[in-house]
């Protein structure tokens, strides 16, 4: 539009030399042709004229329309810039804020790795002294399994029904029986193994016990037996104590009632029975300390069952809690 605008300013600027020349050099030609001309050129002037006007009136509205659309795409521009400012600070909040989680997360991380690290240290540290008291009280255990050898051994050659020995013995081995248990009523899983072993050693004593009585119930019927025998002839007899009447299987016959009978003393007997007492005494002592051992082993057992469920659930909780930090870290 330009290189027309320019185009129709030369051909204005050609006529008017044109109308000069016309005017100037051809003052010779006839007075009506010139003024035909004139005319011609006028009209073709205005027409040149108008094309002008017309071309810069279209030149003007695009200079306006581009005036408005720079106007608008400099709104723009500023609203966008606007925008980006605005975006980037939000950007670095958002970051700032990420740092700053990342920074409080990693410390709460550090405090449970420290505190777990030192639930493990002290649970290792348990578990070393575990491993010494039951290495202690393996020891134990031999020489207790070593002096129950001997007491069979003993009680295999033993002749004499006495008792005395066996009782002695057996009283020597629940002291040290307690001693040890004294020792390790730190330790729960240890406790439970010691109270088995407790009762073991306890039965192992009880049954040759057991096994006395029998042997002294049958020399006590026997002697009784014998008594009875010899004073079979005159046809008398000794009144006999409660508890030869329990181990006696005859039925009792009723004594005669004609003449008084003689109590018959027995120095053996009297022996046999106080014996029989005694060592049902201390039956009847080792069954209920072995009732308790057992007792406190199903306590035990219980306790222990609780501790090992609360070290699971803790590992597990260390587990989740490592995974979770592992996760944030690779994130």
């Amino acid at each position: 539009m330009l290189d027309q605008s320019g185009d129709s300013n030369q051909q204005r600027n050609d006529l008017g030399n044109e109308v000069v020349a016309a005017k100037t050099g051809d003052s010779a030609a006839p007075e009506v042709d010139s003024g035909g001309a004139v005319q011609q050129l006028q009209q073709e002037l205005k027409r040149i004229r108008n094309e002008f006007d017309g071309q810069r009136a279209k030149m003007k509205e695009l200079y306006l329309a581009k005036e408005a659309e720079c106007k608008r795409f400099a709104k723009e521009a500023a609203v966008a810039r606007k925008e980006l400012e605005e975006a980037k600070s939000q950007l670095m909040v958002m970051e700032y804020n990420k740092e700053k989680d990342m920074e409080e997360q990693n410390k709460r991380a550090q405090e449970e790795i420290g505190t777990l690290q030192q639930l493990v240290q002290e649970t290792v540290d348990e578990s070393t002294l575990c491993q010494h008291e039951i290495r202690k009280l393996l020891d134990e255990n031999d020489k207790l399994r070593q002096e129950r050898q001997e007491l069979k051994e003993e009680l295999a050659q033993q002749d004499s029904p006495s008792l005395a020995p066996v009782l002695n013995q057996a009283k020597k081995i629940i002291r040290k029986l307690g001693a040890a248990d004294s020792s390790s009523h730190d330790n729960l899983e240890d406790s439970m193994r010691k109270a088995q072993e407790d009762a073991e050693v306890l039965r192992s004593l009880v049954v040759p016990l057991e096994e006395e009585i029998k042997t002294l119930k049958e020399k006590l019927r026997r002697a009784y037996e014998d008594m009875e025998k010899n004073r079979g002839d005159d046809g008398r007899k000794a009144p006999e104590s409660a508890l030869v009447g329990m181990l006696k299987e005859a039925k009792q016959e009723p004594a005669p009632t004609t003449e008084p009978t003689p109590e018959v003393t027995c120095q053996m007997c009297t022996n046999y029975e106080t014996k029989l007492v005694q060592c049902q005494e201390q039956i009847n002592g080792e069954r209920q300390k072995a009732t308790q051992l057992e007792k406190s082993v199903e306590r035990m057992r219980e306790e222990l069952a609780k501790e090992g469920a609360m070290r699971a659930d803790l590992e597990a909780q260390w587990q989740q809690k490592r995974e979770d930090h592992k996760s944030e870290v690779q994130r």
